[in-house]
């Protein structure tokens, strides 16, 4: 949760030693006493807060505290645990990224599906072998062996199958460690998974997986009288035909859903990546000087760097798109309308050119004039403070560091109104943004924002280097250009969609794989009377159509189960985007065809196999 190579006191930081109760000026932790309760704790937080903020927020929002929270505004004060923030916590201005529990719960049902798949597939080859192990459990029971020692039988198999194959698993999960690394950031084997006592829970539970799968099997072998086995034909039973074709329809049903979810993932980081952000983010480099530059020795970096053939823009802003900033709100002078509540922005005159941020009305920040109370707009915010038409019209702010007097507002004129731009990602929605010119708070912007021509980057980056040294000699020159730094952004999802494709693989994979197992034995078994119908002149593709058309019904069947259910689930994921793109029904056809075809190749093989094989060879084997 803390990261950090250095421990600073804030003692002498004279900003928090201000007496503030309403500015989210730092982290607080509290230890509670052995037995405390936290719900307890913050029952008492109104009465606190009202003791020390009430005068606060009657100054800023004409209410109290008490009246804010009634009406559903203000602020809300409440502890957090700190074991839930990695997982549960999306808050602003967290320290840093935090997993999430949803792609906990959705990676741990994949491993679920995928388990069940494996189970699905031991239990269909074992009904599907049920003739030939009948003869056997016959046989048995004649030489007086009871019901428990046959389901015994079955159970130690299926139990020492399950155990042999954790072992193998823990052997390449070891020897795959580089690659499952890149999936998990290398998390895998730096957790006690593997340590003390669970390496025997985890063949514990291996055994109890077996026991499971073997369960079906062995009740219905240990339940078989002898004398009806040996003394006719066995053919599959209705019944075990059915439970074989709801087995791979359930399958089938599971790869449906995942590969629905991993082409709505897909379509929705493309959407990410095309949506118009209200700004051109590429080419575009950003610099962080920070407050090692005072006022004039920045304005002079800019005109060195505009200097440079290749660099065609140049702008300062406190912060850029995928960085918090400082929550700031304004009302109308003179008018009743409601404050509307943003984001504020400090910038320079050349930040709109660089950004490529479309002026819809008046002008933007200029040299000559005065512009250290005047405002830029953004779409969304002109809209809600003036319905659009905002030139000229005087605001004002209850925002402490926006106004020279405490109980007098200071004025400020609007002057432009720009184009809505996405400063934070698309998992939150647009909020208005006012653009305060930086000459009002006296100081250098932080960064530095360049576009550069695409045709000479890495002369580019050498001579704003150089320029950097010319005024920095003793900071590190750091630079990222735009793109790669929003790409960040989206980094959990972009993880989020690699591993979910290849878990949906493995999964296809096992589905497949079972039903490959499934096909050559019913063909075998199906074998004579293939090769009747070949001598009796069925072609090899009148054989094929024969077998697809079952395993096409299956299929069927599976996506009319596996649609509602992906449908229902990608909606849940989507939700945690503030723009998502939506679930089209190409997604649904192309997975019902991929599926399809996924089983009707694996059944194809032996299909095609029996097909060309010599009918008098079948005939006279049999």
């Amino acid at each position: 949760h803390l990261s950090f190579d250095l421990l600073i006191s804030t003692n002498k930081w004279r900003f928090l030693r201000r007496t503030n109760y309403i500015s989210i000026a730092a982290y607080t932790y509290l230890l509670l006493k052995p037995g405390s309760s936290p719900e307890a704790i913050t029952n008492k937080f109104p009465a606190v807060i009202t003791q020390y903020a009430d005068e606060a927020f009657r100054h800023h929002y004409d209410a109290g505290y008490s009246e804010l929270s009634k009406k559903g505004k203000g602020y809300r004060f409440y502890l957090q645990a700190l074991s839930d923030i990695h997982l549960h916590s999306n808050l602003e201005y967290e320290l840093q990224p935090n997993g999430s529990i949803l792609r906990v719960k959705v990676f741990g049902l994949i491993a679920l599906f995928i388990l069940l798949i494996a189970c699905i597939n031991f239990i269909n080859l074992a009904v599907a072998r049920a003739d030939e192990r009948a003869r056997e459990a016959g046989i048995r029971k004649t030489l007086g062996s009871d019901k428990t020692q046959l389901m015994g039988q079955f159970f130690v198999e299926a139990s020492m199958i399950s155990l042999i194959s954790t072992a193998l698993a823990l052997l390449l999960a070891f020897l795959l460690a580089p690659y499952f690394s890149l999936l998990d950031g290398g998390a895998l084997f730096d957790t006690p998974l593997f340590a003390g006592p669970n390496l025997p829970l985890l063949f514990l539970a291996s055994l109890l997986l077996g026991l499971l799968s073997g369960i079906y099997p062995a009740l219905l072998f240990a339940r078989m009288q002898p004398v009806q086995i040996l003394d006719r034909q066995l053919q599959s039973s209705a019944g075990h035909r059915l439970l074989r074709k709801g087995l791979v329809v359930f399958q089938f049903a599971i790869s449906a859903v995942l590969i629905i979810g991993t082409l709505v993932i897909n379509n929705q980081l493309q959407y990410i990546s095309q949506r118009p952000l209200g700004f051109n983010k590429d080419f575009l480099i950003n610099l962080s000087p920070g407050q090692f530059l005072n006022p004039t020795q920045h304005r002079s970096f800019q005109q060195e760097l505009a200097k440079l053939n290749s660099v065609t823009a140049v702008g300062g802003s406190n912060s850029i798109p995928g960085e918090e900033t400082y929550g700031l709100r304004f009302r109308a002078k003179n008018e009743q309308r409601a404050e509307v509540v943003g984001r504020g922005l400090t910038i320079d005159k050349g930040f709109v050119e660089t950004m490529q941020i479309e002026l819809l009305d008046g002008r933007n920040f200029a040299e000559g004039f005065a512009d250290s109370l005047s405002v830029l707009l953004s779409e969304s915010a002109a809209q809600a403070l003036c319905q659009g038409n905002c030139i000229g019209i005087q605001l004002t702010s209850k925002s402490v560091f926006m106004n020279d007097k405490q109980d007098e507002p200071t004025p400020y004129a609007v002057v432009g109104v720009v184009k809505d731009i996405h400063f934070q990602s698309l998992h939150q929605k647009l909020f208005p943004t006012f653009f305060i010119h930086h000459s009002r708070f006296r100081r250098a912007p932080n960064y530095v924002n360049l576009r550069i021509k695409a045709d000479r980057v890495p002369e580019t980056i050498e001579s704003i280097q150089q320029r950097w040294k010319q005024f920095l000699p003793n900071r590190p020159f750091a630079y990222h250009f735009m793109d790669q730094h929003l790409e960040k952004l989206y980094h959990n999802e972009v993880e989020f969609q690699q591993q979910f494709t290849w878990f949906s693989i493995l999964a296809i994979l096992l589905a497949c794989i079972g039903l490959w197992g499934l096909a050559a034995y019913t063909i075998h078994r199906r074998s004579k009377e293939f090769s009747v119908r070949r001598i009796v002149g069925a072609s090899t593709m009148h054989l094929l159509v024969l077998l697809w058309k079952e395993y096409a019904l299956l299929i069927t069947i599976a996506m009319v189960l596996a649609v509602p259910v992906a449908w229902y689930s990608m909606n849940a994921w989507l939700a945690n985007f503030a723009y998502a793109s939506s679930i089209k029904w190409w997604m649904f056809l192309l997975a019902g065809l991929l599926t399809v075809l996924f089983a009707l190749l694996t059944v194809s093989y032996h299909s095609i196999k029996t097909a060309y094989i010599n009918p008098v060879h079948t005939l006279r084997n049999e």
